[in-house]
Parts: structure tokens; C-alpha cells; sequence
């Protein structure tokens, strides 16, 4: 979920508005490997209770010094806001809604059914509002104060808790760290693969790849995935010899 805010200063919106400004960052990081474009899209961020009953940190900020908004159109070119701007983002760590997948017809040619069942249980419910009042908290404070003219959304329509639920039923979106669909166990009825990521049932099948997660990780999930390529394929060759 992403809080939009109107800075006093120039940001990354200033220069990626023109294109003058975006075939500035191009050239400058083709012949420097220096500029904007060598750097994460999020400049900072970091790991975070919550709620001080939290046992550990379950919320994850990042700090973007552009705003945007995602298109509703896959084919729409992605534009900045046209203010001075910057979003602060949060998403829960270890989200315990779990949905479906199912197969949409015999021809194999048309996409699966994915149903996401976000926010089906209390914890992730609570877990959006704790990341809303966080990024609150966090705006507040003198340093940050002194450059932000306001809050540009959600601003005035998020006042209380349920507003804040409601602005991210209506507003959240992925993040595209999708895990967990083909997902390891010893029981065939509730996993897909097994310890060694074959899949239960099928010689000569393994799934190498983030779905086999049990769960999602906390961070983000491209270590995790190089630590299941580099065991999956040590264990291909184990079975080979």
C-alpha cells in the first residue's frame, strides 16, 4: 500500500515528468553508470513491528523519492505524479491469507484461475492497519515534516482504522513476490513437491522455483530463490550419479 506525499523540493518526478529529463537519466547512465537509473526505485527502506506485541519485525517500509500510481492497463506507460512527490510504501511480511488456483478449462492454452483471498484473516486485517498508523508515525517526525507539504492520498478520507482497511481493500495491490503454489511437504494431499522437489506422484518432475515456499519469507524473495536453484540443481546431479 503506497502513501503519496507533496514535497517542497525537487524529487524524481520533476525529472522523469519530460523527456528531455528521462533521456538525461538514459544517456547519464549509459556513459557513467551514475543517475537515477542506477539506483533501486527504492532509495531506503527497513523491517519494523508493527505493534510493540509484535515477537518480531512484520512490517516492511521502502521509501520512493517518485510517486506513481500503478495503470489499470498492463500495456499503459507508468508516469510520474505531476507534483514534486515521493511515496512511502508498507506491506505485511508474512501474510497468513491463503488462496486457490485452479485450472480454468481442458485447453491449455487458456490462464489458470487465481483466487488471491487477500485479507481473509483477523491478523492480516490488523497487520494493514498497523502498517497505515506506522507510515503515519513515521511522517510525523520533525525531519520529514520540514520537507513535506502534505499528504497527497490517502490524506482527509483515512482518518480512523477502518478507514484504513478500507483504503487498502480498495488501493493495495502485489508486490510480485509470488510464492508458495506448487509448495514442498511430505503429504501429497496438502503439498506438491516433496523434500527433494519432486513432485509427489510424477517420475522425473521437479519444480525448482520460489513456488515450492512453504510459506512466504519474511524479505524479499530473490536470495531464497538462488538458495533453492543452487539446492535443486545439487540435487539433480546427486541423482544422476
Amino acid at each position: 500500500m503506497s502513501y503519496y506525499y507533496r514535497a517542497n523540493m525537487k524529487t524524481l518526478n520533476d525529472e522523469f515528468r519530460s523527456l528531455w529529463g528521462q533521456a538525461k537519466a538514459g544517456v547519464e547512465y549509459l556513459l557513467k553508470r551514475t543517475g537515477p537509473l542506477s539506483m533501486s526505485v527504492n532509495q531506503a527502506g527497513g523491517f519494523f513491528k508493527g505493534d510493540e506485541s509484535e515477537e518480531r519485525a512484520n512490517i516492511q517500509l521502502y521509501f520512493n523519492p517518485m510517486s506513481y500510481q500503478i495503470p489499470q492497463d498492463p500495456n499503459a506507460a507508468l508516469e510520474p505524479e505531476p507534483y514534486s512527490g515521493f511515496l512511502v510504501v508498507f506491506n505485511p511480511c508474512r501474510p497468513t491469507s491463503k488462496g486457490f488456483i485452479e485450472i480454468a478449462s481442458d485447453n491449455i492454452t487458456d490462464a489458470a484461475l487465481i483466487h488471491g483471498n487477500y485479507l481473509s484473516t483477523e491478523k492480516d486485517r490488523q497487520e494493514v492497519i498497523q502498517g497505515s498508523r506506522l507510515i503515519r508515525k513515521i511522517m510525523s517526525a520533525p525531519a520529514l515534516q520540514a520537507i513535506t507539504e502534505e499528504e497527497v492520498l490517502p490524506a482527509d478520507e483515512v482518518q480512523n482504522d477502518d478507514d484504513m482497511l478500507r483504503y487498502f481493500q480498495e488501493k493495495g495491490g502485489s508486490i510480485y513476490h509470488l510464492c508458495g503454489s506448487c509448495a514442498m511437504g511430505p503429504d501429497p494431499e496438502t503439498a506438491v513437491v516433496d523434500s527433494r522437489l519432486k513432485v509427489h506422484g510424477i517420475t522425473g518432475l521437479r519444480v525448482v522455483d520460489a513456488s515450492i515456499f512453504p510459506n512466504i519469507t519474511s524479505g524479499n524473495i530473490n536470495a531464497p530463490v538462488m538458495m533453492v536453484a543452487e539446492k535443486g540443481a545439487e540435487m539433480i546431479l546427486a541423482d544422476q550419479n
